[in-house]
C-alpha cells in the first residue's frame, strides 16, 4: 500500500510539473507583451528558502551555472535579479522549483514633455503658481517673498535628474546621487534607454534623461521660477 502511495505521489507530481513550467512560460510570455516599450532580459525572483542563507548569493550561484548570463542590476532586497540570459537558460529556470518567478524586465519611458498652453498674461519669468502663493486674495502680477529666500538652506530633489548647470539656479545646484548609477561605472549609467547618470547630473544637451527633475528643482529654488531663490539643490535621481 505504501509503494502504491509512492508511486500515485511520484506519477501527480510528473503530471503537475509540466503544468506549473506551462503557466510560468504563459506568464513570462504575457509578461513580454505588457511591455509598452519593450524588454531588456528578464527578472529572475527567487523563492522563501528554509534556513535563512545568503539568498542573493545563492540566486548569483545558481545563474552561475549558466553561459552567457549577463546580469544588469540586483534587487537584494525582494531576492531578484535582472538579466540577459540565452532561451534555453530561461527554459532551464522556468523548471526550476526553486525560482518564484521570470518576468519581463520591461523599459520604462516617461511620457513625452509637453510644453505650457497656459498663458499667464504676464511676464514669462513669473509664473501663475508664483504670483497665486504670496497673497490670499488671488494674483496681481508679482511675486513678493518678503525676504525669505531659503539662503543657506539645503533641497533635495529626488526626480529624473537636474541639469545643474542651468542659469536659472545660478550656480547653486550641486551634483549629488543616482540610484542607478552611483559609481559611475555600472551597467545602467548612460545607456540611452535607462536614463541613469552619475551624481544625477544632466549634462548640457543631453536628451537621455527627461527635464522634469530640472523643472521642479526650479520650481524649488530657481532666481526667477522659484519660490525660494535662495536655497541649494542637490539632485538625487
Amino acid at each position: 500500500m505504501v509503494r502504491k502511495l509512492a508511486l500515485l505521489a511520484s506519477v501527480l507530481s510528473a503530471l503537475a510539473a509540466p503544468t506549473t513550467t506551462l503557466e510560468r512560460r504563459r506568464r513570462l510570455s504575457q509578461s513580454i507583451d505588457d511591455c509598452e516599450h519593450g524588454s531588456d532580459g528578464v527578472m529572475i525572483e527567487l523563492d522563501e528558502l528554509p534556513g535563512g542563507p545568503d539568498k542573493m548569493a545563492f540566486l548569483m550561484s545558481k545563474l552561475g551555472l549558466f553561459t552567457g548570463v549577463d546580469i544588469l542590476y540586483k534587487l537584494r532586497s525582494i531576492n531578484t535579479v535582472a538579466a540577459r540570459l540565452p532561451d534555453t537558460s530561461i527554459d532551464a529556470l522556468l523548471h526550476d522549483s526553486q525560482i518564484k518567478s521570470v518576468t519581463a524586465n520591461c523599459i520604462i519611458e516617461l511620457d513625452p514633455e509637453e510644453g505650457s498652453t497656459y498663458d499667464t498674461g504676464i511676464s514669462a519669468a513669473l509664473s501663475w503658481g508664483l504670483d497665486r502663493i504670496d497673497s490670499r486674495t488671488g494674483t496681481d502680477g508679482e511675486y513678493d517673498n518678503s525676504g525669505a529666500t531659503g539662503a543657506g538652506a539645503i533641497v533635495y530633489v529626488l526626480d529624473t535628474g537636474v541639469r545643474i548647470s542651468h542659469a536659472d539656479f545660478g550656480g547653486r545646484a550641486l551634483p549629488g546621487w543616482s540610484a542607478g548609477c552611483p559609481t559611475g561605472s555600472e551597467f545602467l549609467c548612460g545607456n540611452d534607454f535607462s536614463g541613469w547618470l552619475y551624481q544625477g547630473v544632466i549634462g548640457e544637451g543631453d536628451s537621455r534623461c527627461h527635464g522634469h527633475g530640472t523643472h521642479c528643482a526650479s520650481t524649488v529654488g530657481g532666481k526667477d521660477y522659484g519660490v525660494a531663490s535662495g536655497v541649494t539643490i542637490i539632485t538625487v535621481q
